[in-house]
């Protein structure tokens, strides 16, 4: 996938596939309590997926540094969105509603007909992220604990 956008924020911010080189920058900024061995093994397992064309992880670049993150992996003909982070300092910039436009865009490209996420519903920032990108909360779902099902039809 080419995905690939310069927003004109201050600082200005890339939007583009994740590479081995974001590892540290991931590790500080966007997932500071998790071991840096995790992170690590997340990265490896992340980049695995976009070679075999199974996943995409999208990184939100400012100043040399990954300070946002989104994950999706397929399954079908839908696409999950997984383990979205940005750096505090970057938030409520729209990064995440971005990036998730982005991938949506090339996921109709691809024949993929939904983008699916669950959400806390305690977690008021990524529903209202989730919902800035054109997704919709289908309610309660059975996955470990309070999980809203949000959804986006790409067919259309």
């Amino acid at each position: 996938m080419a995905i690939y956008e310069t927003l004109p924020t201050e600082p200005p911010v890339t939007l583009r596939p994740l590479r081995a080189a974001d590892l540290e920058s991931l590790a500080e900024r966007c997932f500071p309590e998790m071991p840096f061995e995790d992170v690590r093994e997340n990265v490896e397992e992340d980049l695995q997926r976009a070679h075999a064309g199974t996943g995409l992880t999208l990184v939100a670049e400012a100043n040399g540094e990954a300070v946002s993150t989104l994950k999706m992996t397929r399954d079908g003909d839908a696409a999950w969105i997984h383990n979205v982070r940005t750096a505090s300092a970057f938030r409520g910039m729209g990064l995440a509603p971005r990036m998730i436009e982005l991938l949506a865009k090339q996921l109709r490209e691809e024949g993929i007909r939904r983008m699916c996420a669950h959400v806390r519903a305690d977690n008021a920032a990524a529903r209202r992220a989730y919902e800035k990108a054109g997704m919709r909360n289908e309610g309660a779902d059975g996955m470990r604990g309070e999980q809203l099902r949000y959804v986006r039809d790409l067919s259309a």
